[in-house]
């Protein structure tokens, strides 16, 4: 098509998901109130690389300037992260693969009995495990408390 012709209006541009990821890295990155360094120090809290033998792991996370990258885009110097990287920017901004890398959400095309009937499953699994242990309803609210102190934590100035 040349430059001077004008594209039909029902044509669009496809553009992959992948290349628009750094749109919904920055936009949630932004909706939970954290800049790059704050979302660099949350990364550390979800990675954990052996260190030596016997001793404690050590975190390493996403650092500040490749975060930045993932925001450019490619003709910018961008870069668009690997499969490490995916997972824990997922924990970290605490959203799904299929919104980080395709911007949708999963699909869920189940019929109206197949969804009542896994809630039921859902609701008896639920029953039995607080009748072999009645604090076991308390782990949702202890993940939610653990990642409000990682969010706190990566909030925090660094100190010298």
């Amino acid at each position: 098509m040349a430059d001077s012709e004008e594209r039909p209006l029902n044509q669009v541009e496809h553009v992959p998901p992948e290349e628009t990821i750094r749109y919904r890295i920055k936009a949630r990155r932004q909706e939970l109130g954290l800049n790059v360094e704050e979302l660099a120090r949350l990364t550390e809290e979800y990675d954990y690389a052996a260190d030596t033998v016997g001793e404690k792991a050590k975190s390493r996370g996403i650092s500040p300037s490749m975060l930045r990258r993932y925001e450019y885009d490619a003709e910018n110097g961008g870069s668009k992260p690997g499969a490490r990287e995916l997972c824990l920017l997922c924990a970290a901004l605490d959203v799904s693969a299929d919104w980080l890398l395709l911007g949708e959400k999963p699909s869920d095309e189940k019929s109206p009995v197949q969804l009542a009937a896994m809630a039921f499953v859902d609701a008896v699994l639920t029953i039995q495990k607080e009748r072999e242990n009645p604090f076991s309803g308390r782990d949702r609210a202890w993940k939610s408390m653990e990642r409000a102190e990682k969010l706190s934590r990566a909030k925090q100035p660094l100190k010298d």
